[in-house]
């Protein structure tokens, strides 16, 4: 399928080969665990700016190729945001060239969650970490397999999560809740198997393998599009009002991390991260 204006090679599209409502989103970069570029953001805004106008694709499902769902942002983003702002000698020029990077990224991933002429089914498995999670999080319905690992490394790096774990994990579960709080400020993982992630609604049904989440996320992709489309659309607007102030809370992460992005802790990482470049895991958080 043919989107106008989109380019990203992590993208891969594909119309249902039995019912043509159903598009198939693949996230196919096996080579880097599918990790997010810069670029990437700005192809799911085209393509779901692209959905919102039209009226014959009714559910998108996205998964991952290889052993990964996505391992998050690809290190090149980092390095690619601190280097553009390390050229700028004025601190409040800098913090706006950072801000305006984040920015970018989170109104992809918000592209996905407002277009309301689709319904979302992320289909997990293997790693879903960092912005993979938050990708994740945006989807209107999430199915898994036992093995899938959730988890934020933010925390690590010195910053809180800033592409909406906090907003959307703090949705589901509550603000208050010790689990979320876990995740976001210690970095805890949650498998799959654990009774946690349907409990506070990180996924609807944990699966056995890769084999049995595809059939599970077909059956669930049909029975969306036997669906009074009209009745869908005007339910996950209703469901929007109930998360309404998201994005102004991330509007705010998105300075607060225009500031932390510049410490010197960072600065220090980001050396480490392009000492790396030689190696096979193109991901921040696998060298921490």
């Amino acid at each position: 399928m043919e989107i106008p204006g989109l380019n990203c090679d992590l993208i891969k599209l594909r119309v249902d080969s039995t019912d043509s409502r159903i598009l198939w989103l693949c996230l196919d970069d096996v080579s880097t665990s599918n990790a997010f570029s810069l670029d990437f953001f700005d192809g799911l805004t085209t393509l779901f700016n692209f959905l919102q106008q039209q009226s014959h694709i009714q559910c998108v499902m996205i998964y991952g190729n290889g052993p990964n769902f996505s391992s998050g942002l690809h290190r090149s983003v980092l390095s690619s945001i601190t280097d553009s702002s390390d050229s700028l000698c004025d601190p409040a020029e800098t913090a706006l060239s950072i801000y305006s990077s984040i920015r970018k990224m989170q109104l992809g991933l918000n592209a996905l969650q407002l277009c309301d002429s689709v319904i979302t089914i992320g289909l997990l498995h293997g790693s879903v970490c960092g912005a993979g999670f938050e990708l994740a999080l945006a989807c209107d319905l999430r199915i898994c397999t036992k093995d899938t690992l959730f988890w934020l490394p933010e925390i690590e790096l010195g910053l809180a999560p800033d592409l909406g774990a906090i907003q959307r994990l703090g949705f589901l579960g509550g603000s208050g809740s010790s689990l979320v709080r876990e995740m976001v400020l210690l970095g805890r993982k949650i498998r799959g198997d654990e009774d946690e992630v349907i409990r506070i609604g990180i996924v609807s049904s944990v699966e056995e393998n890769v084999e049995d989440l595809m059939k599970k996320g077909r059956l669930m992709g049909k029975k969306v599009v036997a669906r009074s489309w009209v009745a869908m659309r005007a339910g996950k607007r209703a469901l929007r009002e109930c998360e309404s102030g998201i994005d102004e809370n991330l509007d705010r992460q998105a300075m607060w991390n225009s500031v932390m992005l510049q410490n010197r802790n960072i600065a220090k990482l980001n050396k480490r991260i392009k000492k790396l470049s030689t190696t096979k895991d193109h991901t921040i958080r696998a060298k921490l």
